[in-house]
Order: C-alpha cells, then sequence, then structure tokens
C-alpha cells in the first residue's frame, strides 16, 4: 500500500458499507490506513506523527452506531507515545452531539426523533435518506427481517462520500431532506413511499459548519400496518410544559400517561388511536404543580408501550 513497514494490522468494521468487513493497519512511515476487506483499496489514511505500533478496532464510542478503532504510536525524541480514537472516516472522534435516534410511523409519513447535548453549540440539524430496499410486500420483508433476529438490515455506518445526490433516478447514498436546517429534534419524512425500507441518518451542525452525524437507523415505511410509536419530549428538561408526539396502529386503543420511576400515574393526558401530539403542563391529574425530577411519558396499547424520559424543572 504505501511502500514502507507494516507495523501492526486488525480487522475493522464494514467502513466503505459494502457488506464485507475491512482493515486497519498502522504503518513506520507515520500512518494509519484503513482498507478495503473486498478490494484492497485504501479507504483512508491518517496521519499520527510516529511511528504505529499497534492498532485495535474498539466498541461504539461516540454513538455512531459504528465501532471506532484505536491507534498507538511511538515515543521517540521526545514526540509521539500516544492514543489515537479514529472514527470510521478516519478522523478524531469526539462525543456526537445527538443520541437516542429513533424513528416510527405516523400516520402516512415517516418521523424522526433524537435527543441532543444541550451543552453543545449547535446551528441545527440535517437529515439524510438512502432507500435501502424497494419492495411490494412489506409484510414479507418484515417476516424476513424478523427471521434475522433484529429489524435492522445494516448496522454498519454509510461512507461519509455516500452523502449526495440521486443518480439515475435512483438515490445512491445518504441524500439531505432539509432545504434549511432543522430547529428542534424531530423530523417527519412525509415523501417517504409505501412499501419502501429507508435508512436514516441525523448531523449535528456546529456554529462553524462542521457536522457530526449519527445513525443509521432502519425502517419499513408500512402505512398500511403501522407501528405504536412514542416522540421525544420537547423541550427537555422542561419549564412550562413538553410536548410529545404519538401515533397509534389502527384498530389499538392505547393510554397515555405521565408516571413517577417508582411506577406512579401522575396525570393521565390521551386515550384512542391515530396520530396525535399531546402536552404536559407539569401538573398532576389534581391540578396540582408535581415536584420537579424525572418522569416517564408512557404510551400502552395490548400488550405493548413506549417509554419517554422527561424532566422537569421549577
Amino acid at each position: 500500500t504505501n511502500g514502507g513497514d507494516v507495523s501492526t494490522i486488525w480487522p475493522m468494521n464494514d467502513v466503505d458499507y459494502d457488506g464485507y468487513a475491512d482493515v486497519i493497519a498502522g504503518s513506520f512511515d507515520l500512518k494509519a490506513y484503513c482498507v478495503s476487506g473486498r478490494t484492497g483499496a485504501v479507504l483512508w489514511e491518517y496521519t499520527v506523527g510516529n511511528r504505529v505500533y499497534s492498532v485495535r478496532s474498539i466498541g461504539d464510542v461516540n454513538s455512531d452506531q459504528v465501532g471506532e478503532a484505536l491507534v498507538g504510536t511511538q515515543y521517540y525524541g521526545g514526540i509521539g507515545g500516544k492514543v489515537y480514537c479514529l472514527d470510521a472516516d478516519g478522523d478524531v472522534t469526539g462525543v456526537a452531539p445527538v443520541a437516542e435516534l429513533s424513528c416510527g410511523i405516523a400516520g402516512e409519513a415517516v418521523v424522526l426523533s433524537w435527543d441532543f447535548d444541550e451543552a453543545a453549540v449547535l446551528a441545527g440539524f440535517n437529515v439524510y435518506r438512502m432507500i435501502v430496499e424497494e419492495i411490494e410486500s412489506p409484510a414479507a420483508l418484515r417476516e424476513r427481517l424478523m427471521e434475522r433476529g433484529t429489524f435492522s438490515v445494516r448496522e454498519a455506518l454509510a461512507e461519509r462520500a455516500g452523502l449526495g445526490a440521486g443518480s439515475g433516478g435512483r438515490e445512491r447514498g445518504f441524500v439531505r431532506l432539509n432545504d434549511e436546517l432543522v430547529q428542534g429534534c424531530s423530523y417527519t419524512d412525509a415523501s417517504a413511499v409505501d412499501g419502501t425500507l429507508y435508512s436514516y441518518m441525523v448531523g449535528a451542525v456546529t456554529g462553524d459548519g462542521s457536522e457530526v452525524l449519527t445513525g443509521p437507523v432502519e425502517v419499513l415505511a408500512d402505512f398500511r400496518v403501522g407501528e405504536l410509536w412514542l416522540a421525544h419530549a420537547t423541550p427537555n428538561p422542561f419549564r412550562a410544559s413538553a410536548s410529545l408526539e404519538f401515533a397509534v396502529p389502527a384498530g389499538s386503543r392505547a393510554e397515555l400517561g405521565v408516571y413517577t420511576p417508582g411506577g406512579r400515574l401522575v396525570r393521565k393526558l390521551a386515550a384512542g388511536e391515530g396520530r396525535g401530539t399531546v402536552v404536559w403542563d407539569g401538573l398532576s391529574d389534581e391540578g396540582e404543580p408535581v415536584a420537579p425530577g424525572v418522569y416517564f411519558v408512557r404510551l400502552k396499547a395490548a400488550a405493548k408501550s413506549a417509554n419517554r424520559k422527561v424532566v422537569l424543572l421549577r
């Protein structure tokens, strides 16, 4: 690859999203390389400034649902002797400001919801979508996915270069859906087509224009069936009130309420089916202000339930 000494090598995740595991290697030319396990092509290289003595693939450090890599360097001449944590695209990684990215079906749309680190200074968010598979029968795909033991088709992060415009009438890679930066922590994709399996990512954009991606998460746009779904509270934490969007499949009757961590019902908010938005004003069923602290909004229908944590401030 580089004409020099390869000092260490280790298997890595599927970085280029082609279905094959890739490789992380360290060299005496002061660089770490990520190499395609299928073609041998260099996917990225990162200069660490000294001889690389050790590389390892590790777990998901920055909440982007793909494992990172550790690189250790030699200490020589007063420099080196450092450990680097590299993201799947070869950048030095940090903690992603977006967490708990989820998506669900609400009516005839896909709704994304996420939490974010309020300490991070963000200009807003971008939402990206990729077609994973187009099918004729959503029920058939659902059955096949369940046989795999998971509803996720591809758990590897798409290569960052895949973000871009469609080609040949079909989206290739992730395509941005929003024209303006999204303010808040939810997005409704009303352009989703029934019977299509999508993969979504959310990018947190900082004030200097840099972007940190989280995802992907997959969802089947099965508007004929739908699923029980509850969005994250907005805002959270809150002082005056918090709103949550929910969806209940047709033919199911659900109850929505606020509970203490111990399971005591504080406030009954809504019941019924379909799609809607509920607001909790921090009051109990008796109309009295409840104590500040952590509460759980719970949506229950038959044997299924969905929970979201909310924090009330005074």
